[in-house]
């Protein structure tokens, strides 16, 4: 049985062909939910949708009738997507899941149902200013939590535990049991890229090759940030430039574990006061930024420093899992 899963990002679209749960074919384009907003107009997502099915499929020499199922997730249920879909209200689990996807019926391109697997949000009633604070909200990262279950002991299933999905917004979610109790939402690659190309930083710490991380600079980083919050610390990375000190590898490592180090600094006052008894922290990203998030936790949350699991993102596709565990439970 052949199935197909797209995973809808906001600059990036990923298909991958499915059979028996191994994924035999994908393929992705640049092509997102940003792309819809700028244009106004989601046929732009839809083409690069079926191209992506087409090419997959073909390669294989198989059909549209070979392919039982398609899901979609991510921003595609976005206004910016195929269709705007609700987000289904915390607390969630698998099950809970499964029972909301959405049939869509895609008439341009596709004439047949793509199975679009809502997001996830913390308020379920009007939002306000009264209550803006209490707002949180993924769209993709609830497909990859429950995949990462997948690679967790159960000790910590059982358990409460945080995982932190690290990109343009870092997503931090509560889960107990297997279930998705909360979810802590942060500004932190959109902000990085905004400092690194739109203020004077810009010529400071621009890259072209990395080279591997200096922990001397992600420490500093951290420390600064810890002793005199967000503001100075960017600006001690554009004073590094102005004085000689390190290159530009070295300054955006520094800057890199500023803005990550924000994340890890906020989330810890979330847990303080809102999630009590959490028993260890699962980090699912590369092992640059997995580098940074231990340097992170261990000055602001040095409790939980030693119950830090890793994730590899780059080795690991957790949003195929977590649409396995969705499906089949």
């Amino acid at each position: 049985m052949y199935r197909f899963y797209f995973d809808c990002g906001t600059s990036k679209t990923r298909g991958y062909l499915l059979r028996d749960g191994d994924v035999i074919g994908s393929r992705s384009a640049d092509v997102g939910s940003k792309d819809v907003s700028i244009n106004n107009d989601n046929s732009i997502m839809i083409g690069s949708m079926r191209e992506i099915y087409a090419e997959v499929l073909g390669k294989l020499q198989l059909i549209d009738s070979d392919v039982s199922d398609i899901y979609a997730s991510g921003m595609v249920t976005s206004p910016f997507g195929l269709v705007e879909v609700s987000h289904i209200v915390t607390p969630v689990d698998k099950r809970t899941m499964k029972n909301n996807i959405h049939d869509y019926r895609e008439t341009k391109l596709f004439n047949r149902n793509i199975k679009l697997i809502p997001g996830v949000k913390t308020v379920g009633g009007a939002v306000t200013v009264q209550n803006i604070d209490e707002v949180n909200n993924v769209r993709g990262e609830e497909i990859e939590i429950f995949g990462i279950c997948n690679h967790l002991p159960q000790e910590v299933i059982s358990a409460r535990h945080v995982i932190i999905l690290p990109g343009s917004h870092t997503h931090s979610v509560l889960m107990d049991g297997g279930t998705l109790k909360d979810i802590y939402s942060t500004f932190s690659g959109e902000l990085f890229h905004a400092v690194k190309t739109s203020t004077i930083l810009s010529n400071s710490t621009a890259v072209q090759d990395e080279k591997p991380l200096d922990m001397e600079a992600v420490e500093k980083g951290c420390s600064n940030l810890h002793k005199y919050g967000l503001p100075r610390a960017i600006y001690q990375a554009h004073a590094m430039k102005v004085f000689g000190v390190g290159d530009n590898n070295v300054r955006n490592d520094y800057l890199n574990a500023v803005i990550n180090g924000s994340v890890v600094q906020s989330l810890s006052l979330n847990i303080e006061s809102m999630w009590k008894d959490v028993s260890g922290i699962v980090v699912y990203a590369g092992e640059r930024m997995a580098a940074i998030y231990s340097e992170a936790v261990r000055l602001f949350m040095p409790e939980l420093a030693g119950k830090i699991i890793f994730l590899n993102r780059e080795q690991i596709n957790c949003a195929v899992e977590g649409l396995l565990a969705i499906i089949n439970s």
